[in-house]
């Protein structure tokens, strides 16, 4: 079995204070979700997806950045997973790569939080925790089975990886620069 690193940050903008109180997150401070997985040429990367191109992408969506993009961040948590089909989860990532961020995908997370009502969801755009929930799912970790993937907040998907699948936090690992 391989194992996979999975990142969730908060923050302190309006925004984050918004996914956060939607999402019931506010104590854990988690409003985005991202993954370390390697690129075409084997090195670490972070996967995201963000709704600015703050890092210099053509344009917001999700991309692959700098490793070490949280790594010093304090509120960043990283967990560490066994799956079954690491690969598959490294292929979807660079499938979806350049996949444009998915605002209103942003929001179904909130909806469902808030009503419990599942809104349609499509590939076509990609929020953060949406896209680290398919990453998740092609990697054999059937995350929230019952939910579409961007109806998944990002502290909906860390306390499913804590609690159900037993993530171990590694984020003191992570600190030090370790990432292996």
């Amino acid at each position: 079995m391989a194992k996979a690193i999975f990142g969730f940050v908060g923050g302190f903008t309006f925004v984050d204070g918004v996914i956060e109180t939607a999402s019931n997150a506010l104590a854990d401070n988690i409003s985005h979700a991202f993954s370390i997985l390697p690129d075409k040429k084997g090195n670490l990367r972070t996967w995201e997806a963000e709704g600015t191109n703050k890092d210099g992408d053509r344009y917001p969506g999700f991309w692959d950045h700098d490793v070490n993009k949280w790594q010093a961040d304090v509120c960043a948590k990283f967990v560490q997973i066994d799956v079954q089909n690491y690969e598959d989860g490294v292929q979807l990532a660079w499938k979806l790569r350049g996949t444009i961020y998915g605002y209103v995908d942003c929001i179904e997370g909130g909806i469902y939080e808030l009503t419990g009502f599942s809104v349609p969801d499509t590939a076509l755009t990609m929020d953060c925790s949406e896209a680290s929930a398919r990453i998740l799912r092609a990697m054999g970790i059937n995350v929230l089975p019952g939910l579409k993937a961007g109806s998944i907040t990002p502290e909906r998907l860390y306390k499913e990886l804590v609690n159900t699948f037993h993530a171990i936090d590694i984020t003191e690992r992570i600190r030090k620069g370790v990432f292996e």
